[in-house]
C-alpha cells in the first residue's frame, strides 16, 4: 500500500497521520508513505516515521519512505537523523529510513 502525502505535516496534523499509518499497516504488509509533494514538516513528523518503522519491523511488515520532497529532505538533515551506514539503538541496519546511499 501506498499513502500519498501533501502539504504540510506539523504538530498539527500529527494525528490524523498517526491514524492512517496505523491503518496502514495494519491493512498490508508493506506500507511506503510517498512524500514527494509534502511543503513543511517538523520534529514531530520524524519521530512518527521512526515509530511506525519501528512498530512495522516489530510486526514483521515493511515501512518506507518514497520520493523525498526537499522539505522531507532538509527536515531529516536539519534533524541530525540523516545516516552514513550507521542506525540507531533499534539495531535496523538493514532497513533504517535515515541511512543514505
Amino acid at each position: 500500500m501506498e499513502l500519498v502525502l501533501k502539504g504540510e505535516l506539523t504538530i498539527q496534523q500529527i494525528a490524523e497521520l498517526k491514524q492512517q499509518v496505523v491503518d496502514g499497516l495494519a491493512q498490508d504488509q508493506e506500507l511506503s508513505l510517498n512524500v514527494g509533494e509534502v511543503t513543511r514538516v517538523d520534529l514531530t513528523f520524524c519521530q512518527l516515521l521512526c515509530s511506525a518503522h519501528r512498530t512495522a519491523r516489530n510486526a514483521g511488515r515493511s515501512f518506507r519512505l518514497v520520493n523525498l520532497s526537499t522539505a522531507v529532505d532538509n527536515a531529516i538533515n536539519q534533524a541530525g537523523l540523516s545516516r552514513n551506514k550507521v542506525s540507531c539503538e533499534q539495531g535496523c541496519i538493514d532497513s533504517c529510513l535515515w541511512l543514505t546511499p
